[in-house]
């Protein structure tokens, strides 16, 4: 699904409805989701809501974090607002409850036992994909590397019992 991305020049993010894929290089990746310059995250630490894209972009920039960014058509958002959905949950755990939880929730009016190239194969499959971006993809990059859900829930232990 991902073999092709445009390089990201001076792409504002302001308008429309982006799903955010950071650590793109990594397992799993970390999946956020934006509409009209605000974005939102389940995280394990709890959750990003209506932040400005624009500090999105300027912590990749900074950090240098791999990132593909797909833009998906408007009418991909079946009349849920972000928030609404968001304000339900309230972090991420190893039980079950996922980063791409809120967001399969958000595109298909419930929640999905997804995995991400699921996701990014039912929304190219139902033609909402308009243009993936990448952002400080590494020149060798071949695309999101292949994961299970039990790579998922490992990660999510790890996360919620490190020392922090």
């Amino acid at each position: 699904m991902i073999d092709s991305w445009k390089n990201i020049d001076n792409e504002d993010f302001k308008l429309g409805i982006f799903l955010w894929v950071f650590h793109a290089d990594k397992i799993p990746p970390h999946i956020g989701i934006s509409k009209d310059g605000l974005y939102f995250s389940l995280k394990v630490s709890g959750k990003d809501e209506n932040i400005s894209v624009q500090k999105i972009t300027k912590l990749l920039s900074t950090k240098k974090i791999p990132t593909l960014v797909i833009k998906t058509s408007e009418n991909s958002i079946k009349n849920r607002q972000l928030e609404t959905v968001f304000e339900k949950y309230q972090k991420a755990n190893s039980d079950g409850l996922t980063c791409l939880t809120p967001i399969t929730e958000i595109y298909f009016s419930e929640t999905q036992d997804l995995i991400l190239l699921e996701l990014l194969n039912l929304l190219n499959e139902a033609g909402v994909v308009e243009t993936i971006f990448g952002i400080n993809l590494p020149a060798d990059y071949i695309g999101i590397p292949a994961y299970s859900r039990s790579d998922i829930k490992n990660r999510l232990y790890q996360l919620t019992h490190a020392k922090r």
